[in-house]
């Protein structure tokens, strides 16, 4: 898909479904056997989920730092007033 595929069938793909592919993709669409499909869904979830932690984790440590300068202000306003 990366190289520019434009489909992709399985060996075991009956003729109707190869049948249809090669159509699909003739007309300018793009055809995946729903099996591929499927890997291609749970790949993008997965790589969806990664990418939320890692906002999550830089989101926390950000707060964290903000926690910390809060307090380190409320120090200073104690000492000096």
């Amino acid at each position: 898909i990366n190289a520019g595929a434009l489909g992709y069938v399985l060996k075991d793909a009956t003729r109707e479904k190869i049948i249809e592919a090669i159509n699909t993709v003739y007309n300018r669409g793009k055809f995946y056997s729903n099996e591929i499909s499927i890997k291609l869904i749970d790949l993008l979830l997965a790589n969806n989920k990664k990418k939320r932690i890692d906002f999550n984790r830089k989101r926390t440590s950000n707060f964290k730092i903000n926690c910390e300068r809060n307090h380190q202000q409320s120090n200073s306003k104690r000492i000096y007033y």
